[in-house]
């Protein structure tokens, strides 16, 4: 008997200023992609892919939706190239993964953060280690002291501040009832109009009432893609 092919899994971050929003995919195992959805239109570009892990619970998208935060794991990136770690978050320009600012890391003890407003990026970083509770309730983060910015990688014209709250990308777009059968996610867009993800699937649901598929994700493979110049700059 043939197993069925496991369909993707997928992330939300919302901007809460503007129709923008990035979609993580995950899969096959150990890959991600990063989909810009300009949610007005129904518009998608697909990005860049990441041979490693991207902690989606971590990440924030800026106000206006130009800047991503996020942590990822690679490892054995430190034994390639020393002066990177396995673990650091990055500031990158959806949808590219490439560092404009990176704090490297090199553990899972805090990492990522939110931004405040567009100059505004809170890490999840500490002058002390201490824990929070993320917006799961069910385990403690500790925080570890902030390192240095990656001298290649400096946090350009963003105020850094530290001691994050919580982690909670999607918490003013998300519906923690998933009314939707079979759903993994459900919600609203910044638009108020419900969404939901299943199977690897993005769905809207029509002023009727009706599911309307916006974007079907599972048939996505890994590729090389290289950034423009404005997603290398500030």
């Amino acid at each position: 008997m043939t197993k069925p092919t496991p369909h993707c899994r997928i992330s939300l971050i919302f901007a809460e200023e503007a129709p923008i929003a990035v979609i993580l995919r995950r899969g096959p195992s150990k890959w991600v992609e990063m989909i810009k959805w300009h949610t007005q239109e129904d518009r998608f570009e697909h990005g860049q892919w990441f041979n490693g892990r991207i902690y989606s619970e971590r990440c924030g998208l800026s106000p206006d939706g130009t800047l991503l935060v996020y942590f990822a794991a690679k490892y054995g990136t430190r034994k390639r190239n020393p002066e990177y770690s396995d673990t650091y978050t990055v500031v990158s320009k959806p949808p590219f993964f490439t560092a404009l600012a990176m704090w490297p890391q090199g553990h899972t003890w805090g990492g990522g953060g939110k931004f405040i407003d567009n100059k505004t990026l809170r890490l999840a970083y500490a002058g002390g280690g201490y824990t929070v509770t993320p917006h799961s309730g069910k385990t403690n983060l500790y925080m570890a002291p902030i390192g240095k910015h990656h001298p290649n990688h400096p946090p350009g014209p963003l105020n850094i501040e530290f001691n994050l709250e919580d982690y909670d990308p999607d918490k003013k777009f998300r519906d923690d009832l998933n009314a939707y059968p079979g759903c993994e996610w459900s919600g609203k867009d910044q638009s108020g109009r419900g969404i939901f993800v299943r199977s690897g699937v993005l769905y809207a649901i029509s002023k009727d009432g009706e599911e309307l598929e916006l974007n079907d994700f599972n048939a996505d493979a890994p590729m090389e893609m290289s950034s423009p110049e404005w997603a290398k700059v500030w």
